[in-house]
């Protein structure tokens, strides 16, 4: 990605060269435009990616911690009053 951005601002230097035909400059500001777009796209799509993976992982844990206690529960080592207050304090359930 950043290989393709460093092509796009070169384009764009190039295309405020005066040296530049006026069809060759438009040339380049949408060859420039096109890369910007598909970088923004591409980094948008990341993040959401990032974020769902970051949720369901959130998700896993907080249920694999909540079967932990719900066992600590069961086992008795914990009295059930206290692993309530423990939840409760926890996770707000």
């Amino acid at each position: 990605m950043q290989t393709e951005l460093f092509e796009a601002i070169l384009a764009l230097q190039e295309a405020d060269d005066s040296d530049v035909d006026t069809s060759e400059r438009v040339g380049l500001l949408s060859s420039a435009a096109k890369n910007i777009a598909t970088l923004s796209r591409s980094s948008v799509n990341l993040k959401l990616f990032q974020a769902k993976v970051e949720e369901e992982t959130r998700k896993r844990v907080l249920e694999e911690q909540r079967k932990k206690l719900d066992e600590l529960g069961r086992t008795g080592d914990v009295a059930p009053e206290m692993l309530a207050r423990v939840i409760k304090a926890a996770y707000d359930l």
